[in-house]
């Protein structure tokens, strides 16, 4: 399924090169901290095509920036087919929200962690060295 929809996809646009920012990668990856997880050109180009063909899919997802990190660690222990199941997954769930969508979602959590962290944290006492 996943690369049959793939192949009808004649807009997108990729480039081989040592430098991940040449890939074309959608607009809803922060292109300012890719992390690629020593995958080699072809890994990080099998990423690109997975996350095209998501956000083929589901034009609702508007800032998303770990999916592709995701991605990229997903590819060291499976094949492609299997990686967009997962992200699809986690991006598809009825049950709980694993990844944020949008940037107002990902601003909110972090302040829910921000709160949550002020509420329970146990403060130490520092020990200072004479």
């Amino acid at each position: 399924m996943f690369w049959n929809y793939f192949s009808k996809l004649k807009s997108f646009h990729f480039v081989f090169s040592e430098n991940i920012k040449d890939v074309g990668l959608p607009g809803f990856i922060d292109q300012n901290n890719l992390t690629s997880y020593f995958l080699t050109n072809n890994g990080v180009h099998q990423a690109a095509k997975i996350l095209a063909v998501i956000i083929n899919m589901n034009p609702d997802i508007t800032f998303c920036p770990p999916v592709f990190s995701l991605s990229c660690l997903f590819l060291h222990y499976m094949n492609s087919s299997e990686c967009f199941n997962c992200l699809y997954g986690l991006l598809r769930s009825k049950d709980m929200n694993y990844l944020m969508q949008t940037q107002v979602a990902w601003d909110a959590s972090k302040y829910v962690i921000k709160d949550l962290t002020k509420k329970y944290a146990v403060s130490r006492p520092t020990i200072m060295s004479v």
